[in-house]
């Protein structure tokens, strides 16, 4: 595979070598029709349709989707032999179903949700159970055309169940990338299906967000949801596997529009429009009929300007095109009836008999038209209270003339408006601030439009949807390759069964099954496995007190306090393997520990013979988080000279002493027994253990579960099968 330096090259071509990329999205990007008995397709257009073409360019794939037209079972056949030689796999749907699945749950439901506008959700079990139905649909056609070689990228809300359905069936690799705004969690709770669709994208291998704050409000909530662990690029599930996560912000093809408006028919478009508005000023807005749009806003900013400034009334005119989008939907359609109202009584009132300032031009315009709109315009507002990303924006900057450039007015509840600093921000709920910016970037010098459209036109081109695509299958790329590196060999149960072994098991964090873990279970297992002659040993963080009274009666050995304490086979003493020291170091650490107890609500410490433990296990994970940072931060100067340790775990901040080792009771073991073979089993490695268990003549470290990242030998999915 070729790999080139991102941040110095652009749209260069991206090949994964062990199998294929296939793309999942809710639409292909064809229509198709039939004539004369003949089914035929041409291209669609779509703001996901023109990013994934534009990544296509660079990067060939399989694509998968659905094709919004009833096709009869007896002819389906010939649809996917028409659409094959593009590497178009079509899913087909039953209409009402994709109806539920489409309107009334993803953009009933998903979408108002996403959008911080909770009252426009309307939850159905009908329409969730089609969501359901449709993901397993596409599921079942990514899987017939996956392998596990493959690279899986699936796109926006409407799939959000895909990848764990994929990933229950095929053990591929799986991208995810959302194409809205992520909430913050509280705001993403309102959804009534929160829990269940996050914990199905969060079986993908990569998931990606527009902007660092949709990226961290993700991780939040898995934080908060679940209680994960997270980290600023990933997330650490509770099978050891690890998350990537991380901000890819979508771009358009500029070259597109920068061939488009040479066209010598977007030049006769941009002359008649011209004659049309004669030497008035235009002011373009180019949205989706949507709420999140802001539409009003930005019509009552107009006429604010208008009022303020009544000798620009003759001498403006605000062109808004609003393309009718989901027109079925009652806060849609009201939204429409609503605007039309608005734009009529404010040409009333500040219109004149040969002059109507604001044209409302409900529908859909061509490529050719737009273009020519984007340079005739003097100013384009971008007024959005929520928006993903919004490429309105890129596209009025790339259809811009260098000499004579327009002015960029941008709603900073964009994705799109942290990169682009060459436009005015604005705050799209403060009218008369709206107001004032159109007014200022009507009467931008020419010095500054051109510095301006500099600084963005530098994103722009840089930002691509190649770019994009390319950046984010890379970033694919190596998570699958380093997923590779640390996957493990398939436990050989003939290991397990050979000669008498000293079986160590760690059971703290071992999630695999809670069940696992309950002293019936460890008992059946034991004594169902007929000729299983080993010595088993369950080693634990716990103290003593607490792991005798879990593991009463099994005969089991048991290792207390990682090491601190053991207790061997049909005993019932304890014996200690630590070395008292001199110092008090606990009068040391213990203020620290309460200080920051009394500043955790939720928190408490736990306090043992050989440590001191900070739980933060009840506190919100993110300040918990933040809490046992700055405790490790403030009291590693004043105990680095103390023979204690500190560690970290999940829920905890931990401080011990140095003498207490795992090696010390490992060792022990294999000297006062006859052992063939050491076999240690544990949900993770640490680098000194595994070091450790190298040195030891016949041991084998054996992980549980595939995917968590480590050098261990082999690995098995659930503890039952070392006793199968």
């Amino acid at each position: 595979m070729t790999r080139t330096n991102q941040s110095s090259k652009v749209g260069i071509p991206f090949c994964w070598e062990m199998g294929n990329l296939v793309v999942v999205s809710n639409r292909l990007p064809v229509n198709i029709s039939k004539e004369d008995e003949k089914w035929t397709y041409c291209t669609r257009s779509g703001s996901l349709v023109s990013i994934l073409t534009g990544a296509k360019r660079s990067t060939p794939f399989k694509w998968i989707g659905y094709l919004d037209v009833d096709v009869p079972p007896e002819e389906q056949t010939e649809v996917r032999e028409l659409l094959e030689p593009e590497c178009l796999i079509p899913v087909f749907l039953e209409r009402k179903t994709a109806d539920l699945y489409y309107a009334d749950f993803a953009n009933g439901v998903i979408w108002p949700a996403f959008h911080y506008y909770p009252e426009a959700i309307h939850f159905t079990k009908e329409a969730w159970d089609a969501y359901v139905a449709v993901n397993k649909a596409f599921a079942a056609t990514v899987c017939a055309h996956a392998k596990t070689t493959d690279l899986v990228w699936v796109h926006d809300y409407h799939l959000m169940l895909l990848p764990k359905l994929i990933k229950e069936r095929v053990d591929v690799n799986i991208g995810f990338f959302l194409h809205i705004l992520f909430p913050p969690c509280d705001v993403y709770t309102t959804l009534p299906v929160a829990r269940v669709l996050l914990e199905s994208v969060l079986a993908s291998d990569l998931i990606g967000f527009h902007t660092v704050e949709y990226t961290r409000n993700f991780l939040c909530s898995a934080s908060q949801l679940f209680g994960l662990i997270t980290k600023p690029q990933s997330i650490v599930m509770e099978d050891g596997r690890e998350v990537r996560v991380d901000t890819f912000p979508v771009g358009i093809d500029p070259e597109k529009f920068h061939v488009a408006v040479s066209q010598p028919s977007v030049k006769k478009l941009y002359k008649s429009l011209r004659k049309s508005f004669g030497s008035k000023k235009l002011i373009l807005g180019v949205d989706r009929m949507d709420y999140i749009k802001g539409i009003p806003l930005k019509l009552l900013a107009y006429k604010s300007m208008l009022k303020s400034h009544p000798e620009l009334v003759n001498d403006t005119v605000l062109l808004q095109i609003a393309v009718p989008s989901r027109e079925s939907v009652a806060e849609y359609e009201e939204l429409a009836h609503n605007c039309n109202e608005l734009v009529g009584q404010i040409n009333g009132t500040v219109g004149t008999l040969s002059h109507v300032p604001i044209h409302l031009y409900h529908k859909s315009v061509d490529f050719e038209t737009l273009v020519a709109l984007y340079l005739l315009a003097d100013v384009c507002v971008i007024s959005s209270i929520r928006d993903g990303m919004n490429l309105v924006a890129s596209e009025f900057v790339a259809s811009q003339c260098k000499e004579d450039p327009g002015v960029l007015v941008l709603s900073e509840f964009t994705g799109v408006s942290a990169s682009l600093s060459g436009a005015i921000i604005i705050n799209p709920w403060n009218i008369d601030e709206m107001a004032n910016s159109m007014y200022v970037a009507l009467h931008m010098d020419l010095k500054q439009r051109k510095s301006s459209y500099e600084s963005m036109i530098k994103y722009v081109r840089s930002h691509t949807s190649m770019y994009w695509g390319n950046s984010f299958i890379k970033e694919l790329d190596q998570v699958a390759r380093s997923r590779a590196i640390f996957n493990t060999e398939k436990l050989d149960k003939s290991l397990v069964r050979s000669g008498n072994t000293l079986l160590l098991i760690w059971i703290d964090g071992l999630l695999a099954s809670h069940k696992e873990l309950e002293r019936e279970h460890i008992n059946a297992l034991l004594q169902g496995s007929g000729n299983f002659a080993h010595s088993v040993y369950l080693v634990s963080n716990a103290s003593e007190e607490q792991l005798g009274s879990r593991f009463v009666g099994v005969n089991v050995g048991l290792i207390a306090k990682n090491g601190a304490f053991v207790k061997k086979i049909s005993s019932d003493e304890w014996v200690s393997l630590y070395e008292p020291v001199s110092v008090d170091w606990k009068t040391i650490v213990m203020p620290w520990f309460v200080h920051y107890v009394e500043r955790t609500p939720g928190a408490f410490v736990e306090e043992e013979e050989t440590r001191v433990l900070f739980n933060y296990k009840g506190v919100d994970p993110e300040f918990g988080l933040w809490q046992a940072n700055d405790l490790m931060a403030n009291l590693e100067p004043s105990v680095s000279h103390l023979p204690i340790r500190m560690a970290r775990g999940r829920f905890s901040v931990e401080c011990y002493l140095a003498s207490v080792s795992i090696t010390s009771a490992i060792d022990l073991l294999v000297k006062s027994g006859d052992f063939q073979s050491v076999l240690v089993v544990s949900p993770n490695f640490e680098e000194d253990l595994l070091l450790y268990c190298h040195s030891l003549e016949n041991c084998k470290t054996i992980v549980v579960g595939k995917y968590r990242k480590t050098r261990a030998e082999f690995f098995i999915d659930t503890l039952s099968e070392l006793f199968e």
